[in-house]
């Protein structure tokens, strides 16, 4: 596996900052998974997201409304400090 993969914008569920400073986006996989990534670029239609600034989220988009913000961006935050280590 390689270190970037692709994902086109409308599988993107929302966006936002983590500890004021990482930014980061709420996206859905091709299993229905929801994850998130702090490591990204958008390109055309298509965010470039490096695997090492990901992190698995919930199990699908019911889940994801039973979670707060804290609760997101502690995990975008992780996914930060994961990819930067």
């Amino acid at each position: 596996m390689g270190a970037y993969f692709k994902i086109t914008a409308a599988a993107v569920i929302g966006q936002g900052c983590a500890q004021g400073e990482h930014n980061y986006i709420v996206y859905e996989n091709g299993r229905g998974e929801i994850h998130v990534n702090a490591m990204f670029r958008l390109q055309g239609g298509t965010f470039t997201c490096c695997t090492y600034y990901d992190r698995y989220l919930c199990a699908d988009r019911k889940a994801l409304k039973t979670l707060t913000k804290q609760q997101i961006n502690d995990t975008a935050y992780g996914a930060f400090m994961d990819g930067a280590r």
